[in-house]
């Protein structure tokens, strides 16, 4: 927002809000396939298949949809970059 002042100088009117030091993080987002697909760079099939070989964390089930926890497949994705170095 900006204000003049009385020299007509433009003056920046701040309405920031105190943050803590070290911010919480988000709370878990739960992604759908394709998304996850995205992420790691795989096929739908893979997914699946590495989910039955226990080696890619498996879904959360809410209704019919399957769900991924946002953060398990960040985690695993550093996982194979760590690995990898």
């Amino acid at each position: 927002m900006l204000n003049r002042s009385p020299g007509g100088q433009p003056e920046i009117l701040s309405n920031a809000v105190n943050l803590p030091d070290h911010p919480e993080p988000p709370p878990d987002r739960l992604i759908r396939l394709a998304a996850v697909c995205d992420i790691v760079g795989v096929s739908r099939a893979t997914i699946y298949r590495m989910i039955r070989a226990e080696t890619f964390p498996p879904p959360v089930k809410v209704n019919a949809a399957s769900l991924w926890v946002e953060r398990e497949v960040s985690a695993w994705v550093d996982v194979k970059v760590e690995k990898r170095e």
